[in-house]
């Protein structure tokens, strides 16, 4: 099959090579420097059928309006992006709202820099059973290991809220605060986790399995997440961004607007990454809540 990868980011280009060897790999980048083609983009899509989303959800509906006018019925998408627009907008309902093509939402531990080194990942494909099976197809054989549910939804908020708590968990990890201290400031986590998922309609199936608090796991706890790194050099005094930073933007506005009470813990990532508050104190004051 040939596959075109819409971001030659670390995970996209993880990907490209993992594919290379039962696939035909197309890399597209807004850097030429990193494609591995010197065609155009009309004539990538044209050759192939499967389009990867390798980029952050910043950038997901730019991307799927450059890729708009060139696709075809052939062409189905695989989206890789984990996190939500600055308007609140989720990956599913960014795609939905740009595209007619069917396509699959994949999210689950899948730390780029373990997958290069041959390590297993674990993958839910949320949304279309016809591009899942030919997910299966593509990832045959290969060191990624997929399931399926149609509950697209439950699998973007996973996503989102994983990604915004691994920053949290790189913040202990740069206070260098005790594994008691970590224990808790976890358990409440998932505390805060299973109560927004309820007020927002998510499967406590999908909350509770790969895409969920098994990939909030993984980030939290793996030097490569980029995440979990992000908590930590915010803590530094560093100016960084991640998915889970930039996921803020969307998320807090809407809870306010859906009238969903926003939980301590959620409510200090958000005053230290956006309201710039002390991270020492706001810490403190989330591990004397009871």
């Amino acid at each position: 099959m040939t596959v075109l990868i819409f971001g030659a980011g670390e995970l996209g280009t993880c990907l490209g090579k993992i594919l290379q060897r039962n696939n035909t790999v197309l890399l597209w980048d807004k850097d030429p420097g990193k494609r591995n083609t010197e065609e155009f983009l009309p004539e990538l899509i044209a050759k192939s059928s499967a389009i990867i989303l390798a980029v952050p959800s910043v950038a997901l509906r730019i991307a799927l309006e450059e890729i708009k006018p060139y696709c075809s019925a052939k062409n189905f998408f695989l989206c890789f992006t984990k996190g939500m627009e600055q308007t609140g907008a989720l990956a599913p309902e960014i795609i939905e709202q740009t595209m007619a093509n069917p396509y699959v939402l994949i999210a689950g531990p899948m730390i780029a820099e373990e997958l290069n080194q041959g390590m297993p990942g674990y993958a839910m494909c949320a949304g279309d059973q016809e591009v899942y099976q030919k997910t299966l197809e593509l990832f045959r054989d290969t060191n990624i290991h997929c399931e399926y549910t149609q509950d697209t939804k439950s699998v973007a908020w996973c996503s989102v809220l994983k990604n915004v708590y691994a920053v949290c968990m790189g913040m202990i990890d740069g206070l260098a605060l005790p594994g008691n201290a970590k224990g808790y400031v976890l358990g409440k986590i998932l505390e805060e986790w299973s109560t927004l998922s309820h007020g927002l309609g998510v499967d406590p199936g999908i909350v509770w399995g790969t895409s969920g608090i098994s990939d909030f796991l993984a980030t939290s706890f793996s030097t490569g997440s980029h995440n979990r790194a992000t908590g930590e050099k915010i803590i530094k005094g560093e100016i960084v961004e991640s998915e889970g930073t930039r996921s803020l933007r969307g998320l807090i506005p809407l809870l306010q607007k859906t009238n969903i009470t926003i939980p301590p813990i959620l409510n200090a990532i958000n005053a230290i990454v956006s309201q710039k508050a002390n991270p020492t104190e706001t810490m403190q004051k989330i591990m004397q809540t009871p």
